[in-house]
C-alpha cells in the first residue's frame, strides 16, 4: 500500500507544481510575431490548409498542434496557451517516468523544477506550440517507450513497447525533420548493446519492432495529411516555392543576425556553451583544490559560508543583468549566462560518462547517452545561433546531472559547488526573466490592462498595445470584414490573422524584418496582375500596416507622438519597419489606389478603393 501511495503521490507533485509555475504566465503579454506566426500557421493548417504556408522541416508541428482547435473548438489566444501549458506538462511526466527507473522519486521530483524552469522559463521562450518546444516533447515520449523496452516484461509487452517508441518517434520526425535522428540513435543504442554484451536475437528483434512502429507512423502521418486534403508532394512543391525567398535571404543576410548555414550555427553555438561552461567547470575544479589543498586551516562550516557567498553573488549578478539589460543592449538575448547553465551540465555529464564508464550499468549508459542525444536533436535546427534554442534539449541532461552529483564525490572537480551553481542560476535567471521581461512585451507588474477582444479575453498587456489593439480588432469589426476574410498584415504583425480569423493574402503570415524577400513579393504581385483580372481587384480590400516594432516591449507606452501614416511614406517610428519588403509593399497599395481608412498609436488600416 506505501509502494502504491508513493508512486502517485511524487507524481501528483510533478503535476501540481508544473501547473503552479506554467498557468500564471499565459495570462500575461501579448506578442504578434513569433507567437503570432506560430498560433497563426497552426490555425490555417487545421482549418484553412489551402492558405497555409507549408515547410517541408517543421510543418508536422503545427499541422499536429492545429488539432487542439479541431478537437476542442477554442480558437483564443488563452486557449493555445494552455495547449502549451498541457505539453510542457507531458515533457515533465515523461522525464519522471524515464528518471523513474535509475533514482529516487523524492528526488526526481525535486530537480525536475529547475529542469522545467530552465526548459520554459527564458525570455525567449513562445508560450505556444511551436517548432522549437513542440518536437522534443515528442521525442522524449517516444524515449518513455523506448526506455521501458529495457523493463522486465513478456516478449508481446517489449515488442508492443518498441513499436510505440518507433511510432511516436514518425510523429516526432514529421513535427521537425532533423528529429529522425532519434530513430537513428534508437538504433544505433541497439547495436551498442549488442557490443556491450547483450542479447544479439532480443535486441535484433527490439530494433525490428522499432522500424516497424516507425513505418507505421509514417503511414499515419500520411493518412492525417490525405485527411487535410494534401499530398506530400504538393507540400513539397510548396516548400521549395516558399524556401525561394529564404534561400535569398541567406544570401544576402547580415552574418551577425544569425541566419547562416545549420554547421556554422551550430558550431558557434557549441563553441560558446562549451566555452562558458568550462569556466564554470573550472571554477568547481579550483574550489576542489581549495578544500582539498587548504581544508585543514578551513572549518566545514567557513567552507559552506564561502559557497553561499559565492553563489548569493552569483545570484545578485544575474538579477542585477536582467533587471539594468531588459530594455538595452542585452535585449532578448542573455547568451553568457544562458552558456554557463546549459554548458557546465553538458561537461559534468561527458565527464561522468567517461569517468565511471565501466562502473555503471548498461541502462545507465544509454541514459547518459540518451541524454546527450537528446540535448543534440532537441536544439538543431533552431533559428539563428542563439544559445537560448538549446534549454528545449535539456530535459533529460539537467536532472540527470543533478541527480548524480548528489552523491558523486571527485579529488578533481567539486560537484556539490555546480550542482549548486546551476540551480541558483537557473532559478535566478528564469524567475527574474519571467517576471521582467514577457515575450516581446512589457514587464509583468506593468501588463495590467486587459483586451476586450474575444480571441484575447483573460490575456494582460500594457495600457498601449491593450489600446492599439483593441482600436484596430474594432475598427476591424465596424468595417464589415468577417472571418475568412482575405487581408493583408504587414510587417511582423502575424497574430492578426488568428485574431479576427482572417485569411492571409501572401502565403507567409509573418512578413518580417529580414527574412521575407521583397523580390518574392514582386513575383506574387507580377502574377497576379498579370491575369486576366483587372490587377487590382486580385489585391486584398483591407490592409493592416504595423505602424511600431512589434519586437520592442515599449514602443507602445514610452510616450512617442502619434505618427500620421500615408500610403507610400516612410515616415514611421523605427528605421526597421522600412525594410525592402514593407516599401515595395507600401508602394505596392499606393500604386493601386489604396487609402487609409483609420488608424491609431499603432496601426493603420487601408482600403482598396
Amino acid at each position: 500500500m506505501l509502494m502504491n501511495t508513493r508512486s502517485i503521490l511524487y507524481p501528483s507533485i510533478v503535476i501540481v507544481v508544473t501547473l503552479f509555475l506554467l498557468v500564471p504566465l499565459i495570462f500575461f503579454g501579448l506578442d504578434l510575431t513569433d507567437s503570432g506566426y506560430s498560433t497563426t500557421i497552426a490555425w490555417t493548417q487545421a482549418l484553412h490548409p489551402a492558405a497555409a504556408d507549408w515547410n517541408i522541416n517543421t510543418f508536422g508541428t503545427p499541422l499536429l498542434a492545429g488539432l487542439w482547435f479541431k478537437l476542442t473548438g477554442n480558437t483564443s489566444v488563452l486557449g493555445f496557451r494552455f495547449f502549451w501549458v498541457l505539453t510542457m506538462l507531458a515533457a515533465m511526466l515523461a522525464g519522471y517516468n524515464i528518471l523513474s527507473r535509475f533514482y529516487d522519486a523524492k528526488r526526481i521530483a525535486f530537480v525536475l523544477v529547475p529542469t522545467l524552469i530552465l526548459a520554459v522559463f527564458n525570455s525567449e521562450e513562445v508560450i505556444v506550440p511551436e517548432y522549437h518546444n513542440f518536437p522534443p516533447v515528442l521525442c522524449l515520449i517516444s524515449a518513455t517507450f523506448f526506455f521501458a523496452t529495457f523493463g522486465k516484461g513478456s516478449v508481446l509487452q517489449i515488442r508492443a513497447l518498441a513499436l510505440i517508441a518507433g511510432f511516436v518517434a514518425a510523429f516526432a520526425t514529421l513535427a521537425r525533420l532533423p528529429m529522425f535522428g532519434w530513430l537513428l540513435f534508437m538504433l544505433g543504442t541497439l547495436v551498442l548493446s549488442i557490443i556491450w554484451g547483450e542479447d544479439r536475437q532480443i535486441t535484433i528483434r527490439r530494433g525490428l519492432w522499432l522500424v516497424i512502429g516507425f513505418v507505421l507512423g509514417v503511414g499515419a502521418s500520411l493518412v492525417l495529411l490525405s485527411a487535410s486534403g494534401f499530398s506530400l508532394s504538393w507540400i513539397w512543391a510548396e516548400t521549395v516555392d516558399s524556401q525561394r525567398a529564404n534561400i535569398e535571404f541567406m544570401r544576402s543576410a547580415n552574418p551577425a543576425l544569425g541566419y547562416m548555414p545549420l554547421w556554422k550555427s551550430t558550431a558557434i553555438r557549441y563553441g560558446k556553451i562549451i566555452g562558458m561552461g568550462s569556466i564554470a567547470l573550472a571554477l568547481a575544479f579550483v574550489w576542489c583544490w581549495v578544500k582539498w589543498r587548504v581544508g585543514e586551516r578551513l572549518s566545514g562550516s567557513h567552507t559552506k559560508i564561502l559557497e553561499g557567498v559565492f553563489l548569493i553573488g552569483f545570484a545578485t549578478l544575474i538579477v542585477n543583468i536582467v533587471l539594468n539589460g531588459a530594455a538595452g543592449f542585452l535585449g532578448f538575448h542573455y547568451g553568457p549566462i544562458t552558456s554557463i547553465l546549459l554548458g557546465a551540465p553538458l561537461l559534468a555529464i561527458v565527464y561522468l560518462f567517461v569517468a565511471d564508464f565501466k562502473t555503471i550499468s548498461f541502462e545507465k549508459r544509454v541514459l547518459f547517452l540518451s541524454a546527450l542525444a537528446f540535448f543534440v536533436l532537441g536544439s538543431l535546427g533552431g533559428s539563428g545561433v542563439w544559445v537560448s534554442t538549446f534549454r528545449h534539449g535539456v530535459w533529460l541532461l539537467l536532472p540527470v546531472v543533478l541527480l548524480e552529483t548528489e552523491t558523486v564525490v571527485s579529488q578533481h572537480v567539486d560537484f556539490a559547488l555546480l550542482r549548486s551553481l546551476v540551480i541558483v542560476g537557473v532559478v535566478a535567471l528564469g524567475i527574474t526573466l519571467r517576471i521582467e521581461m514577457p515575450y516581446r512585451d512589457k514587464p509583468v507588474y506593468q501588463c495590467l490592462s486587459s483586451f476586450q477582444h474575444p480571441s484575447l479575453a483573460g490575456i494582460h498587456s500594457s495600457a498601449g498595445r491593450v489600446e492599439a489593439v483593441d482600436g484596430l480588432l474594432a475598427a476591424m469589426q465596424q468595417r464589415g470584414i468577417q472571418p475568412n476574410d482575405t487581408i493583408q498584415s504587414y510587417p511582423d504583425g502575424a497574430l492578426i490573422y488568428f485574431l479576427t480569423k482572417t485569411i492571409p493574402w501572401y502565403q507567409d503570415s509573418w512578413i518580417g524584418m529580414q527574412w521575407t524577400s521583397a523580390e518574392d513579393l514582386r513575383r506574387t504581385a507580377s502574377t497576379l496582375t498579370s491575369q486576366p483580372l483587372e490587377g487590382r481587384n486580385v489585391f486584398p480590400r483591407w490592409v493592416v500596416r504595423v505602424k511600431f516594432d512589434p519586437n520592442s516591449a515599449p514602443s507602445l507606452d514610452a510616450g512617442q507622438p502619434v505618427v500620421s501614416y500615408v500610403v507610400g511614406s516612410n515616415t514611421l517610428y523605427y528605421g526597421f519597419l522600412q525594410q525592402p519588403a514593407s516599401r515595395f509593399l507600401d508602394s505596392l497599395w499606393d500604386i493601386h489606389g489604396y487609402t487609409v481608412a483609420w488608424q491609431n498609436n499603432g496601426f493603420a488600416l487601408l482600403q482598396r478603393p
